[in-house]
């Protein structure tokens, strides 16, 4: 436990916390983070205006921005915010007096804890003396947004991830700790966009310490340190160095675009039989050890327009029954279909078994008392639903909604431990990339509920392994959940991960092995994987193009079995070989 956040044990439940900030009037961000304590309903949130931080205390550049960066920054934020549209302007300034908070000059009277958002003007005040622990984040968010650069060089750099990290500061100390840490995935075109995106997703981490703070008096440490990230500074004041650096991003940039207005990606499976789990359990727990066990034997291609993705195997179903998600390109919309294997691998039968005003994926399934349920990926609806099969395999219908008023993306619910477990990354806002934040929810009962929000969440903050990538299975006595590594890009690979700690205050989880993409020379990425007692299925993407020149050029990597009408087509290939 730390000192950066030990408090008075006063008995009443509710933390006096003071927000530091340079002016009445700051960023909309600053505002956020009010909002959010706000609304935990056991913070008395004050605001202290102090002087200008010191020079030193920022992570800024003290010289004026390069004409070069300032032109492309200006760019950078006129596109992103015509094409992300529904994200706060990080230009818009917010009257903090509106909160209905009080208003003090200066760090005066008795506070639990003081976040510092004045630029380090908290911290050089109560630095070695007796007083409130000091609490505040590493990217800068104190800045004004033009002096920023936190987010700005990730993408520059084509960095795979953003980090930030929450520092506390204990009474009488003055080295920091480091409380929480996340690695947000970085956006690959534009620089505000990372921006905005690191700074709302890092408001849960601050919340959930504050929560951890309140419920036992003290809080936990990061084990171990994050090195600093290597931050670009030159930009904001040369133009010979900016110059050279983006337009490499720009040459990045404009690759991006061309590739998905002249190619789209289709999700196609790959499927081993007789599955075994080698390479999950025994030998060294080695992160960056890829899943050598997995050799497909078979691919399942749809038709050219349309994928398959997230693959879920249906228990009772013998390997046979299906679930996937079948996204319509015409549509621009999923709806969840059933696929029927026969004993050798191939498609007998493909049907739409749910198709809402919505877009669906991801449909996990779960058995509760001898009822077959499945939980598909409905996040446009800010709710997690879960539906019956009323008749083995082909019907489906509504039957209660497990969590309310969330944007999660990919809940997979499993029974362990005598409880129910809810995985699914969660957004606190529909515009933010659900990718890196995983949540975990418990129930007694998955369909009674209520299902309880776990005091860690986010239990994980991380772009290299947050979101689910298909349902936790046991080897060996052991819990493996997939994981979605989304630092090359969304879905790019899957890494399995043994659960060490799953109970109602702790969660803890080590890398085992790395599944990527290199089954086949067109294959790009891989984000669902799928186990069960014959077979095992990942999907696996590779680009298209929207318009084909000819057919090998959008078959070039496979070879078709047979041609049925009206039905997908069916390969039968070692990925391997070719």
């Amino acid at each position: 436990m730390s000192e950066s956040g030990r408090r008075p044990a006063d008995g009443t439940g509710r933390l006096a916390v003071v927000i530091a900030v340079r002016s009445i009037h700051a960023t909309l961000w600053v505002e956020a983070v009010a909002r959010a304590l706000m609304s935990t309903g056991f913070i008395d949130l004050s605001l202290a205006v102090l002087e200008a931080a010191p020079a030193a205390a920022a992570r800024t550049s003290r010289k004026p921005p390069g004409r070069t960066w300032r032109a492309y920054r200006a760019c950078d934020l006129l596109v992103g915010r015509l094409l992300c549209r529904g994200r706060p302007d990080p230009r818009a300034m917010a009257d903090l007096g509106q909160l209905g908070r009080p208003v003090t000059a200066g760090l005066g009277g008795a506070a639990d804890l003081v976040i510092d958002l004045s630029g380090g003007a908290a911290r050089s005040i109560l630095a070695g003396r007796s007083g409130p622990p000091v609490w505040w984040f590493d990217h800068d968010g104190h800045e004004r947004w033009q002096n920023a650069v936190s987010g700005y060089a990730e993408v520059i750099q084509a960095m795979p991830a953003t980090r930030c990290r929450l520092l506390g500061l204990a009474a009488g100390s003055v080295r920091p700790d480091v409380l929480r840490s996340g690695r947000m995935a970085t956006h690959p075109l534009f620089l505000a966009e990372n921006r905005t995106q690191l700074l709302w997703k890092s408001i849960p981490l601050l919340v959930q310490k504050v929560r951890e703070l309140r419920d036992t008096g003290v809080v936990g440490l990061e084990p171990g340190d994050l090195p600093e990230p290597a931050l670009v500074k030159a930009p904001v004041s040369a133009d010979g160095s900016a110059l050279c650096l983006l337009a490499r991003h720009a040459a990045r940039s404009v690759g991006f675009v061309v590739r998905r207005l002249l190619w789209r990606g289709q999700w196609y499976l790959l499927m081993q039989s007789d599955g075994k789990h080698d390479g999950l359990d025994g030998g060294r727990p080695d992160a960056g050890r890829r899943m050598t066990a997995f050799r497909p034997e078979r691919t399942l291609v749809p038709q050219a327009d349309r994928y398959w993705a997230d693959p879920h195997l249906v228990p009772g179903g013998d390997g046979c029954c299906l679930l996937v998600e079948e996204y319509l390109y015409s549509t621009r919309r999923g709806r969840i279909a059933m696929l029927r294997l026969t004993e050798g691998g191939d498609v007998a039968e493909v049907r739409t078994v749910l198709e809402l005003d919505c877009h669906l994926s991801y449909p996990a399934v779960f058995k509760h008392d001898g009822a077959l349920f499945m939980v598909p990926e409905s996040s446009e609806l800010g709710r997690v639903d879960a539906y019956r099969c009323t008749s083995y395999p082909w019907r489906w219908e509504f039957e209660a909604t497990l969590l309310a008023g969330v944007y999660a993306c990919d809940s997979t619910v499993i029974e362990h431990g005598g409880l129910w477990w809810l995985f699914a990354t969660v957004s606190e806002q529909p515009w933010l990339t659900p990718r890196d934040s995983l949540h975990i929810f418990f129930a007694d009962d998955p369909l009674e509920g209520p299902w309880r929000a776990h005091p860690g969440n986010p239990v994980l903050c991380d772009a290299y392994g947050s979101r689910p990538a298909g349902r936790p299975f046991v080897v060996a006595g052991r819990l493996y959940r997939p994981s979605q590594d989304c630092s090359k890009g969304y879905g790019y690979g899957i890494r399995v991960k043994e659960v060490t700690t799953l109970t109602k205050t702790g969660y803890e989880e080590r890398d085992v092995s790395l599944l990527e993409p290199h089954w086949c020379a067109d294959a790009v990425a891989t984000h669902t994987l799928t186990m069960g007692e014959r077979s095992i299925i990942v999907d696996v993407m590779r680009w298209l193009p929207r318009v084909p020149l000819s057919s090998w050029v959008a078959h070039r990597e496979v070879t078709v079995a047979r041609r049925v009408p009206g039905q997908p087509r069916i390969v039968r290939r070692n990925p391997r070989q070719g």
